[in-house]
């Protein structure tokens, strides 16, 4: 699905990149907008909240294992750099060899690094959920730490007890 969708983008913006003919290039970069506002981006958000339904759903929840959470994350991110990233790189590719030049366009780079980082995502999350790494989420740390940064009552105790020390002395 997505992976696959995503691995298609990689070689296709890949393949445009190293044309030197600039109709070669526009028609490949016309395909990968295609592939990427019809299969991919749609793929993506089916993931996601299929993933969200699962966790919901299942015994391992949304928040109670690091991996689930991580694999959430990546999904996420997925699909942002998909639509804040890879779209407009190739519009801008779109706009570049649509002249019937090939141009020096740094962007052509950035979309072949931004589909490999997609896929190296779409990799992670395929193995958090092959292997599951990492135990429960534990919350009662990350209170003691939420604590640290706001005043407690026993800090305000303490504090009541210095001023008393003060007044006596």
């Amino acid at each position: 699905g997505l992976l696959g969708a995503s691995i298609v983008l990689l070689v296709g913006s890949l393949h445009a990149a190293t044309r030197d003919d600039p109709q070669d290039a526009h028609a490949i970069y016309t395909l990968l907008r295609l592939l990427t506002f019809s299969v991919d981006i749609p793929l993506a958000v089916i993931t996601l909240l299929g993933g969200l339904a699962l966790a919901l759903t299942s015994k391992w929840r949304i928040f109670r294992y690091w991996w689930v959470i991580g694999k959430l994350a990546l999904y996420v991110a997925t699909l942002t750099v998909g639509i804040t990233l890879i779209g407009p790189s190739i519009d801008t590719m779109l706009d570049v060899t649509e002249g019937g030049s090939p141009g020096d366009s740094g962007t052509r780079w950035a979309l072949v690094s931004q589909a490999g980082a997609q896929v190296t995502m779409l990799l992670a999350a395929a193995t958090l959920g092959v292997f599951k790494p990492g135990g429960l989420v534990r919350w009662r740390a990350f209170r003691r730490l939420a604590n640290l940064w706001r005043p407690s009552q026993a800090d305000a105790r303490i504090e009541a007890h210095e001023g008393r020390k003060e007044t006596l002395t």
